[in-house]
């Protein structure tokens, strides 16, 4: 009898040891990844609030007489020169002067190279990539006059570029098939068609929506070259090529902003500009930049892409409640349609370990401590044999 209470006092103890271990473990493992989540959903946040306001303010700025959608995207592709200056000035004072710039200029200016670095093969690169984000920009940008349409539909029609990337991904770089991508492309594809149906043809409305459209198109290529030619880079040379992008655009468009301003086409005269708009669509610009590239590896990318998925019914209620718009069945079937498609694009084909390996963690302990409680069963029961 007295044997029976002991066996029994020890496979409580053993059953107690075996639970704590367990929770132990499930806690150790959440705590990373609970932190990566937590981290995660506030970036989603900031990243929609910086996009919708770098939207509307970039749309402030059609102000007055003031309509030059080129002078604002050339002053703010501008300052991109900035990247990696303060690159390279974190890492100096962070090293403690140990740091060696021209040292790291040799690795980081390697961007595109393959086998072997040559100065021509750089600048060529360059100057496409150049045109493709100038070009972009300032459809978007061009988009966003009052005249042709809302900031809502802009966005929307501009976040479908993660399907298009996703298509020419799969074409140009054999990425793997997923079949709820293609789903997403059809949502978005559909959507775009709907938001050109929402006014007759013709219209300013219309010529809004293929601006945005293009800007969509030219920015997925824009991705897809990036990858292809650079992969995926670290900070240094991802800082340099954005640096190398602003002072390419600054010393070889500017012939571009010439023409449009002797042509009027473009009125940027001191009286008329508002450099105050101007100058806060370039600083939410550069801030959205700097969260969709130097924060990837805080949380997992899938949040950064949720963070424009979020502002798209952002910019719809602000369009609402602000500027009192009202929208049609087919416009808001268009907005339901490419939201969902980005959602659905955004869906990764492996999901990221992280984001379910609490759970994983919690049925794997749990196996294994139910395993560990048997094999003490067998020894007591051996112990009493």
């Amino acid at each position: 009898m007295q044997r029976n209470s002991e066996d029994r006092d020890g496979e409580s103890s053993q059953a107690s040891t075996t639970t704590t271990i367990f929770i132990s473990e499930c806690l150790c493992e959440i705590h990373d990844s609970s932190n990566r989540i937590r981290c995660g959903l506030f970036l989603t946040v900031l990243i929609a609030v910086t996009s919708v306001s770098a939207t509307y303010l970039a749309q402030s700025t059609y102000y007055g007489e003031f309509n030059a959608p080129y002078f604002v995207t050339y002053f703010s592709t501008a300052w991109l020169i900035l990247m990696y200056p303060i690159y390279t000035l974190i890492l100096f004072i962070y090293s403690k002067g140990a740091y060696s710039p021209k040292h790291a200029i040799r690795e980081h200016i390697q961007i595109f190279a393959i086998h072997e670095f040559t100065f021509g093969h750089f600048l060529g690169k360059s100057a496409l990539f150049c045109v493709l984000w100038i070009g972009a920009m300032y459809t978007y940008t061009k988009a966003l006059d009052p005249n042709f349409t809302n900031a809502a539909d802009v966005y929307a029609i501009y976040s479908t570029h993660y399907s298009f990337f996703y298509i020419l991904s799969w074409i140009v770089l054999f990425e793997l098939f997923v079949a709820v991508r293609i789903i997403a492309l059809i949502f978005s594809i559909i959507g775009v068609v709907l938001f050109l149906y929402t006014d007759s043809f013709g219209s300013r409305y219309m010529w809004g929506v293929i601006l945005a459209v293009t800007s969509s198109a030219v920015m997925s290529i824009y991705k897809v070259l990036f990858k292809k030619f650079a992969g995926q880079p670290g900070f240094g040379k991802l800082s340099l090529f954005l640096s190398v992008l602003g002072l390419f655009s600054s010393l070889f468009l500017w012939p571009v902003l010439l023409v449009l301003v002797l042509s009027n086409t473009e009125n940027i005269s001191g009286k008329v500009v508002p450099w105050g708009r101007v100058c806060g669509t370039m600083i939410l610009f550069l801030f959205y930049h700097l969260l969709m590239n130097y924060t990837s590896g805080l949380t997992y990318k899938v949040f950064l892409g949720l963070g424009v998925a979020l502002g798209i019914p952002i910019c719809t209620i602000s369009d609402y409640v602000f500027k009192n718009l009202t929208l049609n069945g087919m416009e808001i079937t268009a907005l339901g349609l490419t939201f969902t498609g980005l959602l659905l694009v955004l869906w990764p084909e492996r999901c990221p370990a992280g984001l379910y390996k609490p759970f994983k963690c919690c049925v794997k302990n749990e196996i294994e401590a139910q395993n560990r409680e048997q094999r003490s069963h067998s020894v007591l029961h051996y112990n009493k044999d």
